[in-house]
């Protein structure tokens, strides 16, 4: 019964989520909103600590309950809701009539086409920290990076094994098998959550070695968990996070198929004729990408970064290079 419990939650989750538009719209002005997210971000902060301490004991079960009570996604994260549907943050909107996936047919890629024509928008994208970013990455961040960081540290899966759980997720039901879209963007918050899960009590070094460590985020005092800011003002720092990765204008996605592939080709082509001396082609900023790629590494990097532009996965012999 688990089972199906979770197989329906996904498919509600997968039905309710928007692809985002990192293209179309990139160049509008566009406010950074790293205050306003980190103000929220510690008040649901306080909230989760708030539930935890409940019951006392400093209880590491029930403060990772009360923590992906807020933060997890847009259906049962209170602060992903609350991102989701706020109007207090900029945020740039794409109708999906004017997308770079506006062609997409419901056979080809039925969550976004369906859901495109349905509502007629694409997901948000907010300037967090300078990077545009899709709202929804923000729930891989918390959502999918807890997935990570439960079969890393909890379950001793290895490295390579998580990195492989999270390209079959967005190759088959998370993603492209039902999107259309491989995101490298949504793999690439995964892990970077996976990072920030771990750094929550930090009982490991950092993934990218001690030197990274930036827990722990939360203590045991007198029987109570408390925030250890470490003379921050804000207790999670996304400036320390949030990268060109997240931005899928740099981090190019692949496609299902050749025929999403072409037609998002083509609408980047519209673009790049607007004559607004603007660049739409991915990667947008090669350098900024390129700097997320040394930080995480060649091992881990070519799993979370694609900086060689759109493609697409199913290819006849005759596609294959």
């Amino acid at each position: 019964m688990k089972k199906i419990a979770l197989l329906l939650l996904a498919v509600a989750t997968t039905i309710n989520a928007s692809e985002v538009d990192s293209f179309t719209n990139r160049y509008d002005p566009l406010k950074d909103v790293l205050e306003e997210i980190s103000v929220k971000t510690e008040e649901h902060f306080d909230l989760a600590l708030l539930d935890a301490n409940k019951r006392g004991k400093c209880s590491e079960k029930r403060l990772y309950k009360s923590m992906r009570a807020h933060f997890r996604n847009h259906v049962q994260g209170k602060f992903n809701r609350w991102l989701a549907k706020t109007n207090d943050v900029a945020k740039t909107r794409t109708k999906f009539s004017e997308s770079v996936s506006a062609e997409f047919k419901w056979y080809e890629a039925y969550t976004t086409a369906i859901k495109g024509i349905y509502k007629d928008t694409e997901a948000d994208l907010i300037n967090l920290n300078g990077h545009l970013v899709g709202t929804d990455k923000l729930e891989h961040f918390f959502g999918r990076g807890y997935a990570y960081f439960d079969r890393y540290y909890k379950r001793g899966k290895s490295l390579e094994q998580v990195l492989k759980y999270g390209h079959r997720s967005e190759r088959y039901f998370l993603g492209a098998n039902t999107t259309g879209i491989y995101s490298y963007g949504d793999l690439a918050s995964n892990f970077i959550g996976m990072r920030f899960w771990n750094h929550l009590l930090q009982k490991h070094d950092d993934i990218l070695g001690k030197e990274h460590n930036l827990g722990p985020y939360v203590v045991c005092d007198n029987g109570k968990w408390v925030k250890n800011k470490k003379e921050r003002r804000f207790v999670l720092d996304w400036t320390q996070y949030v990268n060109a990765g997240w931005d899928e204008g740099n981090n190019c996605s692949k496609f299902r198929i050749q025929s999403l592939y072409l037609k998002t080709l083509h609408r980047i082509d519209l673009l790049n004729q607007r004559g607004d001396g603007n660049n739409y082609t991915c990667p947008v900023q090669p350098e900024k990408l390129q700097e997320a790629w040394d930080f995480y590494g060649e091992v881990i990097s070519p799993w979370i970064f694609n900086p060689q532009g759109h493609d697409y996965l199913i290819k006849k012999k005759s596609d294959r290079k």
